[in-house]
């Protein structure tokens, strides 16, 4: 299977902020930390924020990077 890596949209944000996992990954939930929440939303424009799509062109994941040099700012 193939995978493409875009740029981050609001649309793929609000998907994001619905996932869930079941027992001990639930910990990764989107929707529990408001911190966690406004992050994403704020990543949108950020230029080191992606979104992960299939073969279908659903969404499949998200990666961000993130450059030291920067975050020490």
């Amino acid at each position: 299977m193939d995978y493409i890596i875009r740029k981050r949209t609001k649309e793929d944000v609000n998907e994001f902020l619905t996932w869930t996992y079941d027992g001990l990954y639930s910990f990764y939930d989107n929707n529990v930390q408001q911190e966690k929440m406004d992050a994403f939303k704020h990543s949108i424009d950020s230029g080191l924020a992606f979104s992960v799509i299939d073969e279908a062109n659903e969404l499949v994941g998200n990666c961000e990077f993130f450059n030291e040099v920067m975050m020490e700012k």
